[in-house]
């Protein structure tokens, strides 16, 4: 981890990139037990088995200096910022 918080704060910020590890959590074999009908929609209640994978990748039009201690500014507010995933979802 040192080594990727070194290449983003002293490098890649001025290139207004940054490389970042992405995690997502995906849950297996949900058994559902009970579902509950809300006034706004339905909820379901089970058990199952969560997975949480990994993956790097590089999102631009950051504005250096931000994105350490709180979210990311982008420059461009109306377009997206690019992202490209570097590497395949692995499970941790």
């Amino acid at each position: 981890m040192a080594r990727l918080r070194f290449l983003n704060r002293f490098i890649l910020q001025w290139f207004f990139i940054r490389l970042t590890i992405c995690k997502e959590d995906i849950m297996d074999d949900y058994n559902v037990i009970s579902f509950d009908l809300t006034p706004g929609g339905m909820a379901s209640r089970g058990t199952g088995n969560i997975k949480t994978y990994q993956w790097y990748s590089i999102q631009g039009w950051i504005v250096p200096t931000t994105g350490y201690e709180s979210d990311f500014k982008y420059l461009n507010k109306s377009k997206k910022p690019f992202f490209f995933r570097l590497t395949k979802k692995k499970p941790i």
